[in-house]
């Protein structure tokens, strides 16, 4: 990863914020618009809960690789690099495309003063 997108995650670990407000949702909802996306196009499991959750996670990856069913996993935190967080289909995302993604992430939310920039400032 480049120091730029490296530079952009930093302050997102680094702050804890009160979910009671709902900007999370609504950073969600930005960033599927952003990238014009729907969650309708996806079958999405959230894994909760205070223990096991990555564990749960790559369980369940490895049961869909299995059975050839195509996925993405995004876990966390990483263990030697930040790609590691998100895999389609057991693979890691390459380090130039995460890079590509989180600076039209940055570019996104600076031109348009998002919620998302108010999580993590």
């Amino acid at each position: 990863m480049n120091t730029q997108s490296i530079d952009f995650l930093t302050p997102y670990y680094k702050r804890t914020t009160d979910r009671s407000d709902g900007r999370h949702l609504l950073a969600m909802q930005e960033l599927f618009t952003a990238f014009e996306l729907s969650v309708d196009d996806f079958d999405i499991v959230q894994i909760a809960g205070s223990c096991g959750k990555g564990s749960t996670a790559h369980y369940l990856s490895a049961m869909l690789d299995a059975t050839d069913v195509p996925h993405g996993l995004f876990t966390g935190p990483h263990l030697e690099a930040y790609e590691e967080r998100m895999q389609i289909n057991g693979v890691p995302i390459p380090p130039i495309a995460l890079d590509q993604i989180l600076l039209h992430m940055k570019k996104h939310f600076k031109q348009t003063q998002s919620t998302m920039l108010g999580i993590c400032t």
